[in-house]
Parts: structure tokens; C-alpha cells; sequence
């Protein structure tokens, strides 16, 4: 078992512009499946909360 972070600017059913969003979220469950830990980093996009009250806001800091 390997433990996998995903990390994309889109994720189904949360935001999606285009064919990222359906990839990732596919993926994060296919490798769940196959018996791996994943987590998913996603921004926190303007009306997420609101269609999903269920999401709990992390706040990370970077510095560069």
C-alpha cells in the first residue's frame, strides 16, 4: 500500500472546466480501490462550500 497525495486545480464533482477534473477524480478512486491511502488537495473555489457543506476549509501556509 503506498500513500498518495493528488494535487490538481480541478476535481469532479467539485469544480470542472474541462477533462482534468474527471481524470483526477477517477483516479483517486481507482487507486483507493486497488488498496492505496489517497488524499486530494483542490482549491477551495467560490460556491464549493455552499453545494457541499460536508468539505472542512485547511489552511496551509507556503513561504517561498
Amino acid at each position: 500500500m503506498m500513500k498518495i497525495l493528488l494535487a490538481s486545480s480541478e476535481l469532479h464533482p467539485y469544480s470542472k472546466t474541462g477533462g482534468l477534473a474527471d481524470m483526477v477524480g477517477a483516479l483517486a478512486k481507482f487507486l483507493a480501490k486497488a488498496g492505496h491511502q489517497v488524499g486530494v488537495v483542490t482549491p477551495l473555489y467560490r460556491g464549493i462550500q455552499e453545494r457541499f457543506p460536508e468539505i472542512k476549509w485547511f489552511d496551509w501556509k507556503i513561504d517561498l
